[in-house]
């Protein structure tokens, strides 16, 4: 994580130990000026401009609307019908897999359905005029030949008695008797059949089959139109992972597909800052790729929860910016500047001019003799390199960076609480 909007405490440290040696080494005279030459120390000019307060990190673009298609089935690739970089319209089919076996397996599926569906036709039909005369044509034929049987079987038992016929005569007359009324009773209860309709039981099974090779064909049909991957949306293809001929495993990725027209950079702020970061704030972009160029974004989302990275609490930032040229690709690295505030027609200074400490903010002023004067100064916003003086200083006044000189360490030696310093 980069910050870029923090002065570091030793550079502080530094800078009150140089203005220590100023204002109490003899060099000095009683009204603060010095008695030693300055020719060389590096001056810079007050002078009125913009300054903005920001907070810079370094992220990577990608598109605000990224979608990867994972594969829902195994299957063998045969046919890619567009490469990334492509641009794509919604439903636009990208890749096929193999559907040679999910075909045959719907076919028979749809065999099968028909077959269920002709047998629970007939057991719902009613039946027909001639079907139940035929029925009743049966159970009458049956029920006479029982009671003949039943008349036969009783005056044989007479003859027996009276020695007319035999024992075995009188036990097959005995079976005819069992034999009739068995084909009776089968003979009634086809009729029932017949008359009734089919048995609630049997129809329901028959139905229950029929439903389950339903989802049977309903599944295989999914399956085959997740064989086709299709884009979602309106843009560019980012990936194809297969070739022709691989052969792709459920869950893994096989194409990407994003809109470029609008790019985002998700950026992770220092909790220490976070709380000056707002929705709608400017951005300005830098990229690697085009150098001399800014791209203009605003912060649309700023994570309610933070994380620990490096042993620091973050929290992830996104900002948004434009892209109608389609020239910002995803994947590069980007430098994303929040501006968090920003004042026009300020006095301003380079931070290497100003030294803070007790409280108090301090710079050298040249004075007419071209010697430096001590001047206390209210500071406002802040960059990376400059600061706004709100009181204390004009435009046009030269100050001493007193951070850059090193002729003033030659001639006043090093600063307070540095090595060698007093």
């Amino acid at each position: 994580m980069k910050k870029r909007n923090k002065v570091v405490l030793p550079l502080i440290l530094a800078i009150g130990g140089i203005l220590a040696v100023f204002f109490f080494s003899p060099r000095f005279s009683s009204s603060g000026q010095q008695t030693t030459s300055t020719a060389n120390m590096p001056t810079a000019k007050a002078t009125r401009g913009t300054i903005q307060q920001t907070v810079s990190e370094l992220g990577t673009l990608e598109p605000q609307n990224r979608i990867e298609l994972k594969a829902d089935v195994s299957g063998e690739v045969v046919k890619i019908f567009a490469q990334a970089g492509e641009k794509v319209q919604k439903d636009q089919p990208l890749l096929q897999l193999d559907t040679t076996k999910l075909e045959t397996s719907l076919r028979k599926a749809k065999a099968q359905l028909k077959s269920a569906q002709a047998d629970l036709k007939k057991l719902l039909a009613q039946p027909k005029e001639v079907e139940l005369r035929q029925a009743e044509a049966q159970l009458k034929e049956a029920q006479i030949a029982y009671q003949s049987a039943k008349k036969t079987l009783a005056q044989n038992q007479e003859l027996f008695k009276s020695g007319g016929i035999s024992q075995e005569t009188l036990e097959q007359s005995e079976d005819q008797v069992t034999l009739k009324e068995a084909l009776y009773l089968s003979a009634q209860a086809q009729f029932e059949d017949v008359k009734d309709g089919a048995a609630p039981e049997d129809i329901e099974k028959l139905q229950a089959q029929i439903e389950q090779i339903e989802a049977d064909i309903e599944s295989i049909e999914n399956d085959l139109e997740k064989c086709t991957f299709k884009s979602p949306i309106d843009g560019t293809l980012l990936v194809v992972d297969p070739e022709e001929g691989d052969s792709v495993l459920s869950e893994e990725r096989v194409v990407a597909i994003g809109d470029l027209s609008t790019m985002k950079v998700k950026i992770l702020i220092n909790e220490i800052d976070v709380p000056e970061v707002e929705k709608g704030q400017k951005a300005v972009v830098t990229l690697d790729a085009f150098p001399n160029q800014q791209f203009e974004g605003k912060v649309t989302t700023i994570a309610p929860e933070g994380k620990i990275v490096e042993n620091i609490v973050v929290f992830e930032t996104t900002i948004e910016l434009p892209n109608p040229d389609n020239i910002l690709l995803s994947g590069m690295t980007a430098e994303a500047e929040i501006i968090i505030k920003s004042k026009d027609n300020a006095i301003i200074i380079p931070l290497e001019a100003l030294e803070e400490r007790g409280g108090k903010a301090q710079v050298l002023v040249k004075g007419p003799d071209g010697q430096p004067v001590q001047k206390e100064v209210k500071t406002g916003l802040r960059s990376d390199t400059q600061v706004e003086i709100e009181e204390g200083l004009q435009e046009g006044e030269e100050v001493f960076l007193i951070l850059s000189s090193t002729s003033f360490q030659s001639n006043f030696g090093p600063p307070m609480g540095m090595p060698g310093g007093r």
